[in-house]
């Protein structure tokens, strides 16, 4: 199915179910976060088991920690990033080879922002 310009891809919104299995889930809220904090207590569950109830309570509680990534390349140098265009001989960026020196790519990659 192709989508019309303007055009909602789903004109009737979410389906009515789906805010009715939510509304239901919902009042079982207080005796599962009962439920996860007396696991997370019981000495007789798993680790694994009690650990992923603290960490359930605290996400609900307090939201999921911030992911960081820290990128580098090669033995924690700069990340080079090359950029190569399909239309390379049509004003576009160089083609990505080994034999590019650095210098030819920033002098490249500032024509093709140019």
């Amino acid at each position: 199915m192709k989508f019309v310009p303007g055009q909602s891809g789903n004109p009737g919104g979410r389906p009515r179910e789906l805010a009715r299995v939510k509304e239901l889930a919902r009042q079982h809220t207080e005796e599962a976060i009962a439920t996860l904090a007396a696991m997370m207590r019981d000495t007789r569950e798993p680790a694994a088991a009690r650990v992923r109830a603290a960490e359930a309570l605290l996400d609900r509680a307090w939201g999921r920690p911030e992911v960081t990534a820290h990128l580098g390349g090669t033995d924690g140098g700069p990340m080079v990033i090359r950029w190569q265009s399909d239309d390379a001989g049509a004003g576009g960026c160089c083609p990505s080879s080994p034999e590019n020196s650095a210098e030819e790519d920033r002098s490249a990659f500032g024509k093709a922002r140019s």
